[in-house]
Parts: structure tokens; C-alpha cells; sequence
């Protein structure tokens, strides 16, 4: 009876844990709470052009992005604004996108324009958010991203032509005004001349041109011994912006050349020959027959004289 008493209790007991498993298994998983803060982030921008220039626009492209990998976002207002007022994005500069899912990107694509007195160099513009989670939770974020505004560089000149004429072996020099016509510095001012029949012997360099200010290349152009008719080139303008960049600008110019007007050949008229004595024998002579004639006045009086008296005496 006391073996059937342990085996009935140990019965109970194996029936008892297989119960007590069976329940654990039943019962639902235990849940962890969430509590991460979601954020939405700048992740990059694109500017269509390298640089924005005053008084124009380009497209300009922001990415967002929803870096939680549990929780959408909902209700989101994005603003852009350059504290400056020098910066303006097109429309209100605001966009409101009600939906963007966990680990997902959205891309913000506005135009971007400047003012015309917009400063030169880089504008700091502002990128708020504001947004909300599932539970409605509000949040809002700051980024900033960076605008490049560069001054166009701008240079004109005056009398960049050729005289219509060139004779062979003559030497032009040419005197032609370099001016800065925009807002912002030129560096590495040079002309160059590259006409055929007219060697120029290198570039004319003018150095760095201030925004107005002007400058005058006067290169020497040897016409050529050999050439002869018209002949075509162009005279070349090089210079930089402030961020190193070249620019050139070309003018086609045109002379005709042309040989040397042929010399007279004239010889030197031969000197009269003449029989007549040199001028310092005619002033010899004049002196010693003035002389005689002034000492035979004095005796012709002297000797009428005398005889008017031998004549008294008879």
C-alpha cells in the first residue's frame, strides 16, 4: 500500500510540471517598449550649378532621411531660410509631407535664387523640421547646409583692331583698353596676339584687374618681309575669377599688307664750275681799289688846284 501511495504522488507530480509547461507555452511573449527618439535628418543636397550668381536661380535638391528603423514619422513641415534675406527659396520656403516610413529618404526639390546684391562667398542657410511619431509624439530638428555665391567675372575692351593697312618690315603697336566691367576681382590679365604675317614676341600681361578698373595692353606686331596681302587673326583676352578659374575671350581681326612704296633714285646736283676768282679775292680787291680810288681823290683836287695857280703867274 505505501509503494502504491509514492507511485500514485509521484504520477501526480510528472502530471503536474508537464501542466505547468504547457501553460508557460500558452501564455503570450513578454513586450519590450520602444522608447528611442526618431529622428529626421539632412543627409545631402545638390545644387544644380556649382555656384549661384546674384540676380539668377538654379534647382536645388534636399534629402531627408528617417534614420529610426521602428517608427514612421507623420506630419512633417520642412522650412528653409538664409538669414541673410540674400538667399530665397521658391514659393514660402516651407513643404509639409504627412508620411515618411521607418528608414526611408525624401527628397526636397525647390529652386534657389539670389538678389543682385548678393555678397560674394559662402551663405550658411537654415534647414528646420518639425515632425511627429505614431503616438504623436512632436519633435523638430536644425541642420545647415552651405550656398556658394560668386560675382561673374566680366572684362570688355576698347580698339582691339588693326589698322587697315601694314607695310612689310614695319612695326605696329597697338594700344588697346582692358577693362573690369563686373563686381569681383580678375587675376592674370593677359592679351596675346596670334596673326598671321604679324609677330607679336609673346603675351602683353596686365596683372590683376579691380572691379572698374582699367588697363592698356600696347603690344609691337613686326610685319613680316615676305607676306604680302590680306591677312586674318585674332587678338586673345585671358584672365581669371576668384576661384581660380580661366576664361578667354577672342577677337578676329584683319589688315592687308603691303610692300614698301619703291624710292627715287635722284643724284646729288654736281656744283657749277666757275673761271670767277674765290669771295676772299673779290674782297681783297675790293679793299685795295677802294683804297686807291680814295687816295687819287685828294690828288686829282690837289693838282687842278696847282695848275689854276701857274696859270695866274703867266
Amino acid at each position: 500500500m505505501k509503494r502504491i501511495m509514492i507511485l500514485f504522488a509521484a504520477l501526480l507530480l510528472l502530471c503536474g510540471t508537464a501542466l505547468f509547461a504547457l501553460a508557460e507555452e500558452a501564455l503570450p511573449p513578454a513586450t519590450t517598449v520602444d522608447a528611442s527618439t526618431p529622428r529626421l535628418m539632412v543627409t545631402g543636397y545638390l545644387l544644380a550649378e556649382p555656384y549661384l550668381e546674384p540676380g539668377s536661380s538654379t534647382a536645388l535638391t534636399i534629402t531627408f532621411k528617417n534614420t529610426s528603423n521602428t517608427k514612421s514619422l507623420r506630419n512633417m513641415k520642412f522650412t528653409l531660410t538664409d538669414p541673410s534675406g540674400e538667399l530665397m527659396p521658391d514659393g514660402m520656403g516651407t513643404l509639409y509631407v504627412p508620411f515618411l516610413a521607418a528608414g526611408s529618404t525624401y527628397n526636397w526639390n525647390t529652386a534657389l535664387s539670389a538678389v543682385y546684391a548678393a555678397t560674394e562667398g559662402r551663405h550658411a542657410l537654415e534647414v528646420s523640421t518639425e515632425y511627429e511619431d505614431a503616438q504623436f509624439g512632436s519633435y523638430s530638428t536644425q541642420d545647415t547646409i552651405y550656398v556658394h555665391v560668386r560675382q561673374p567675372a566680366k572684362l570688355s575692351y576698347d580698339n582691339a583692331v588693326l589698322p587697315g593697312v601694314a607695310v612689310q618690315g614695319d612695326t605696329l603697336t597697338l594700344s588697346i583698353n582692358v577693362m573690369n566691367t563686373g563686381k569681383a576681382p580678375l587675376s592674370n590679365v593677359a592679351v596675346r596676339c596670334k596673326i598671321v604675317g604679324l609677330a607679336a614676341g609673346g603675351s602683353t600681361f596686365l596683372g590683376d584687374l579691380l572691379p572698374g578698373q582699367s588697363a592698356v595692353a600696347a603690344p609691337n606686331l613686326r610685319v613680316s618681309d615676305t607676306k604680302l596681302g590680306e591677312v586674318k587673326g585674332k587678338i586673345i583676352f585671358t584672365y581669371e575669377d576668384s576661384d581660380g578659374k580661366t576664361y578667354k575671350k577672342a577677337e578676329a581681326v584683319s589688315t592687308v599688307i603691303e610692300a614698301p612704296a619703291p624710292q627715287e633714285q635722284t643724284q646729288p646736283a654736281e656744283k657749277k664750275k666757275t673761271d670767277l676768282l674765290p669771295w676772299w679775292a673779290w674782297l681783297t680787291v675790293g679793299v685795295i681799289g677802294g683804297g686807291g680810288v680814295g687816295c687819287a681823290v685828294p690828288l686829282a683836287v690837289f693838282s687842278a688846284k696847282r695848275r689854276k695857280e701857274d696859270e695866274k703867274r703867266l
